[in-house]
């Protein structure tokens, strides 16, 4: 087998993920038979049903039938009944990411967005621009665009977006030939046990890229400067805070809950872009994004209007309604740098009363990093911490949401362990009003529960 797509028959474990459900979702339109598994029953599950996918709730060994492929996400152990199954009969087993290989070398440019913060919103903006510039382009993004709803498009173009995602270094199974790295920090700690770790990683992944490839820094990020060294291709610079060949200066957030800078191309003025994204974590967004498309050909003209007018993925700050006359947005973040750069940034709009309803993800992420989410609440009015969203972990670290809260407390906030989140609604109901922003955060069960929460 030389591709997923030199089969006839495929099974997913782990099929309801944003990237298996679209990996799933290409297979199909190929013609090749798709059956795949996952815990719950999801929107992502049951379009896949719709369009002739078999579909089952749970993992047993029995629903590995006869595919000639099995794909895994990350979260699935060797211990799941379905891995030991395939493997007891001998079917080829291959992880997400080789599959995702399989459909980007469709293309010739493969711009794959990598970093620890910020992969969906650059992704979905560099596939926003050129969609617009050049016409349609395949993507595979960790979210769905919110021009199409979709995470994914396959196009015939040569070019392709992909969110290349560092956990248990699965983004060593794509070969990009552009790659952008927005920032590396301390992340995915049930894997990396240091920071160099970290780095040497995402150094092994740069050197994927070809002789004629594009390296793409933000060179105020000290770990990915570092980078640079010994990597064979066009080595390209963007930056914030100093000198680089793409750099944005004079950052202002307007009344309308928009951000305005200057793009500067080896220091010399280009234009004024207008966003309606709040924040500098999203101008270096903005900024690695247009700094890849025009490397890769696309024409600056026409960018500013596109940016005025580009609407985020879901989930990032996005704008879901009200609750007792306050606004609700949900919001993505569950690393304490994600946490504090958009808390801050929320502070700043125009609102009295900033309510934070934060679910911690995964145990080993909360007790590693409690010193640094001890601080990063430091901006809000409210705060409300719900309990532990497990994920694909057990707690074995044996710290629970309580811990959080008396850091927070401890570093001189008021928190408040709000548990289930069902209690939420009344935590929230005493202290809010028409004055008020809610941010629902976290990566986990959250933002569903917040959409519910709403008034409609």
């Amino acid at each position: 087998m030389k591709s997923i797509f030199d089969v006839k028959k495929v099974h997913l474990i782990g099929i309801g993920g944003i990237s298996m459900s679209s990996i799933a979702q290409i297979l199909l339109s190929r013609g090749i038979a798709v059956s795949g598994s996952d815990q719950s029953v999801s929107t992502l599950t049951e379009q896949l049903k719709q369009n002739g996918a078999t579909i089952y709730v749970g993992h047993a060994k029995k629903n590995i039938k006869d595919p000639d492929i099995v794909i895994y996400t990350g979260a699935v152990g060797n211990d799941n009944p379905e891995m030991i199954a395939a493997k007891d009969k001998a079917i080829p087993i291959i992880p997400r990411t080789v599959a995702l290989n399989d459909i980007l070398q469709l293309h010739q440019k493969i711009i794959a967005v990598s970093g620890t913060h910020g992969k969906s919103t650059t992704t979905s903006i560099v596939t926003h621009i050129m969609r617009h510039q050049i016409g349609e382009i395949s993507y595979l993004i960790g979210a769905q665009l919110n021009e199409t709803k979709r995470a994914y498009h396959l196009a015939n173009s040569p070019f392709v977006t992909v969110e290349a995602c560092e956990y248990q270094a699965n983004f060593l199974h794509l070969y990009p030939t552009t790659i952008v790295v927005n920032n590396i920090e301390p992340e995915h700690i049930d894997y990396y046990k240091s920071i160099e770790q970290l780095i040497d990683t995402f150094r092994t992944f740069a050197k994927h890229l070809p002789a004629d490839g594009h390296l793409i820094l933000n060179r105020d990020d000290p770990n990915a400067s570092q980078l640079v060294d010994h990597i064979g291709c066009q080595v390209t610079t963007f930056a914030i805070d100093q000198a680089a060949d793409y750099q944005a200066t004079n950052l202002t957030t307007t009344a309308e809950h928009t951000t305005t800078f200057d793009l500067l191309i080896d220091g010399n003025y280009v234009m004024t872009i207008e966003q309606a994204l709040i924040g500098k974590f999203n101008v270096y967004n903005t900024l690695a994004a247009i700094t890849a498309c025009h490397r890769n050909g696309v024409q600056l003209e026409g960018i500013a209007q596109l940016m005025k007018h580009f609407v985020n993925s879901e989930r990032r700050f996005e704008r879901l309604g009200k609750f007792s006359g306050a606004n609700v947005v949900s919001d993505y973040a569950h690393h304490p740098s994600e946490v504090k750069a958009t808390i801050d940034d929320a502070a700043l709009l125009a609102n009295n009363k900033l309510c934070v309803v934060f679910q911690p993800h995964t145990y080993s992420r909360t007790k590693n990093m409690l010193a640094e989410f001890a601080t990063a609440f430091n901006a809000a009015d409210h705060i409300f911490i719900a309990d532990i969203y497990a994920a694909r972990e057990e707690n074995i670290y044996n710290v629970s949401s309580k811990d959080l809260v008396d850091v927070i407390c401890k570093a001189g906030k008021k928190a408040h362990y709000v548990g289930n989140l069902k209690n939420i609604p009344a935590a929230l109901k005493a202290v809010v009003d028409e004055q008020s922003l809610i941010i629902m955060m976290g990566a986990g069960s959250i933002d569903d529960f917040a959409r519910k929460m709403v008034d409609k």
